[in-house]
């Protein structure tokens, strides 16, 4: 078993006392990052070239840290992929940076992070409709790992892997073993160990406990694409309670990604509950970017896709594309927590059709999700309180329960540690 060594030294500054959003200072080692105060977004770097980097680089108060990420799910993904590693050209780090979307003059001059996700068992032979992917071996892996390591120079994240009847969790607990072994050789970087969000309860006590005995206190939480939303706090508040049990809260570091961006967004809706924005309040450190899950259209043929525009009430055809560009471009507003459709948005826009392109509508929530993240730490560490900042939004404001969750004591109760503390 490798001698794991998380290169980071946590300082508990504040733990809200209604809820489960922590300040903490955490100093990276052998990094110029230093200390950095969480929770702290990280920047989704999805598509951003050199100009929109160094425009992010002004509007963050300290040096951002951006991540880039793939999600490997297609029989298409899977065999370039393979043929990448296995028969590679003269310049396998270059197709290697184009399979990831690296934009090398980006990578290159800032702190990054690099997140890749398996729908499918990478070292099985999975059938698709279409045919049937090849599977990895591990000398192929330990060179993908490999790359990774390089290509992240803030923190390494262990690819993470849908566990199903292809890989149970003491496969999966063996593969992480293996990966975290690989990358400690020649590190001092953090490295960070993937936890499942979509695990059972009883699989999450398992894998944490065994995470305690191999000293593993750097998690990612790998959301799958799923939302933090009332019907998720069952499996997060579990999960977030054997952290505290075996490893820690306050000794762990948490990066949240692949959260989805809104709660039960709908085609037809022109604003929405954030998700991603909550994820601070319920124990996360860093937070990463946002996946929408993968699922087919609206339609396969023209007949389903006319049965679409009729049950949502389109005109046509056109009013329907509109609508869609309007529903995945969706804008964070820090003062509501909504997100809104852009041209409901409630401040001025001058440039709507710009955010209307993936990259830049992704840099722009990334840096008003960042913004509203310093906000919120700055007020939890003056007042200890999530309570009275979450009455402040007015998606929470209009979903009682869910603000509920998001702070687990009442106002009463922090009236009570008010009164008993100035006494």
């Amino acid at each position: 078993m490798v001698d794991y060594d998380p290169h980071i030294h946590i300082d508990p500054l504040t733990p809200a006392r209604d809820g489960y959003f922590f300040v903490k200072d955490i100093e990276i080692e052998h990094s110029p990052i230093g200390k950095v105060e969480t929770p702290f977004k990280i920047i989704d770097a999805r598509g951003i070239n050199e100009d929109m980097a160094n425009q992010v680089k002004k509007l963050t108060d300290k040096p951002p840290i951006f991540e880039n990420w793939k999600f490997v799910n297609r029989l298409s993904s899977f065999e370039g992929l393979y043929k990448i590693l296995k028969h590679p050209s003269r310049d396998q780090i270059s197709e290697l940076d184009r399979f990831f979307d690296l934009k090398k003059k980006v990578w290159n001059s800032s702190h990054t992070v690099l997140s890749m996700v398996f729908q499918r068992n990478p070292f099985e032979r999975n059938q698709f409709k279409s045919g049937y992917s090849t599977p990895l071996t591990w000398n192929d892996f330990t060179f993908l790992l490999d790359y990774i390591h390089t290509a992240s120079n803030a923190f390494v994240l262990v690819p993470d892997i849908k566990i199903d009847e292809s890989m149970n969790l003491d496969s999966y607990i063996d593969y992480v073993d293996n990966a975290v072994g690989i990358l400690s050789t020649f590190n001092n970087k953090p490295i960070f160990v993937p936890v499942p969000i979509k695990l059972n309860l009883d699989e999450f006590e398992k894998l944490i406990k065994t995470y305690k005995y191999r000293g593993y206190t750097n998690l990612w939480i790998d959301f799958h694409a799923s939302q933090i939303s009332s019907t998720q706090f069952t499996r997060v508040r579990y999960l977030l309670r054997n952290i505290e049990k075996y490893l820690n809260l306050n000794r762990t570091v948490l990066y949240f990604s692949h959260v989805r961006k809104e709660i039960n967004r709908h085609i037809l809706d022109t604003k929405t509950t954030a998700s991603n924005a909550l994820a601070p309040f319920i124990g996360c450190d860093f937070l990463g970017i946002y996946r929408e899950p993968q699922r087919g259209g609206s339609g396969t043929n023209k007949e389903d896709e006319m049965n679409y525009i009729l049950k949502n009430k389109f005109k046509d055809k056109q009013e329907l594309e509109i609508a869609r560009v309007l529903n995945r471009t969706r804008l964070f507003d820090p003062e509501t927590y909504y997100y809104y459709n852009i041209n409901e948005y409630p401040q001025s826009i001058q440039n709507v059709e710009l955010l209307k392109k993936d990259a830049f509508n992704r840099m722009f929530n990334s840096i008003s999700l960042y913004n509203e993240i310093n906000k919120a730490r700055k007020f939890v560490d003056e007042h200890q309180n999530v309570g009275d900042y979450i009455d402040t939004k007015l998606a929470l404001k209009k979903e009682p329960e869910l603000a509920k969750e998001l702070s687990k004591g009442s106002k009463d109760q922090s009236k009570l540690f008010d009164f008993f503390n100035n006494i």
